[in-house]
């Protein structure tokens, strides 16, 4: 039985950086849904009208919590999709539904090496996720974008200095022959393409690994039916 949608409205809307920016979108957490617990790194489905005025359901990532208030950061891209054009006519006051919210994209942060991809769409919840443990010292991260966006991102709410951002694609394959799969948690997400382009590269066993989380995003330019059919693809061989 699905879950019954909960209303939720905008408080305030902010640009904030990095890369090509971030819409900062804060909701107030009404007392009527006080009662569910809310953490950076969960996910809520937010219930959206296309330009026809269909409803179309999408999932982001919660970045950060406040009182009675939780903040989702939309990638300020100019690519096609409901989330982009519902971006650029957010005001304050605006009411919405939700369901979730959905699980943290947990991975074990007590490996030996913590090794992740992610882009844009992809960093609030990575974000969340390291947000978990504060003494990091063993984290590597590959990220398409520019170095000190990530690090300007992070550094709100993690000590940078101990993620170690990879130069490039060799860099992440070789940690990924060199260390010991039961010695490595691997989390990587982003736009399916890149995502699946890097799984492929990976010739363990997921199994192997101490922890895995893999998630592909939507990827620009498909319609909802075909990352429908994506997603669960995706799955069974996660």
């Amino acid at each position: 039985m699905k879950k019954p949608a909960k209303p939720i409205s905008i408080g305030q809307v902010t640009q904030i950086s990095p890369g090509p920016g971030f819409t900062r979108v804060v909701f107030k957490v009404e007392k009527s849904i006080g009662q569910l617990e809310f953490k950076a790194g969960q996910y809520i489905k937010l219930r959206l009208k296309d330009e026809l005025g269909n409803i179309k359901q999408r999932s982001l990532s919660i970045s950060k919590i406040q009182e009675d208030s939780l903040c989702l950061d939309i990638v300020a891209h100019e690519k096609p999709g409901v989330v982009s054009n519902w971006r650029r006519r957010l005001s304050p006051g605006d009411l919405f539904e939700f369901t979730g919210p959905g699980p943290q994209s947990k991975i074990d942060l007590s490996a030996n090496l913590i090794l992740c991809f992610a882009d844009y769409s992809s960093i609030p919840a990575l974000r969340g996720t390291l947000s978990e443990k504060q003494d990091l010292t063993n984290c590597f991260v590959l990220w398409k974008g520019a170095h000190q966006d990530l690090e300007q991102y992070f550094a709100e709410t993690l000590n940078s200095e101990n993620i170690k951002i990879l130069a490039n694609q060799s860099e992440f394959n070789d940690l990924i022959v060199t260390f010991p799969a039961s010695q490595t948690s691997l989390w990587i997400a982003g736009e399916r393409n890149e995502v699946m382009s890097l799984k492929n590269l990976i010739k363990n066993d997921l199994k192997t690994f101490k922890s895995h989380y893999i998630s592909t995003y939507w990827q620009a330019g498909i319609e909802d039916e075909l990352h429908r059919h994506h997603k669960k693809q995706d799955k069974l061989s996660n």
